[in-house]
């Protein structure tokens, strides 16, 4: 290992025991905003789409399923990651 690597390895190392429970809380903040963020946009997009195109009745019972999954889905994301939907 070079002297570089070694550097690299003790600065992380060093960063680990220092800022571990900030790292962590960031992580899960990253989480929760990231479940939050993609929920929000597909409901909204789904919400939308529904508006602009022309179904019949058999396309348009499949697409409120699908709208259906969505929602039972996102209530599990949100137990999963405690994100504010």
């Amino acid at each position: 290992m070079q002297i570089r690597e070694i550097l690299k390895e003790i600065k992380y190392e060093i960063a680990d025991k220092c800022f571990k429970a900030d790292m962590d809380e960031a992580f899960q903040m990253g989480i929760r905003e990231g479940a939050r963020f993609a929920a929000q946009k597909i409901t909204f997009q789904l919400d939308l789409q529904s508006e602009k195109i022309i179904m019949t009745k058999t396309e348009k019972k499949g697409y409120l399923k699908a709208v259906e999954v969505a929602k039972e889905q996102r209530q599990i994301v949100k137990a999963e990651t405690g994100a504010l939907l």
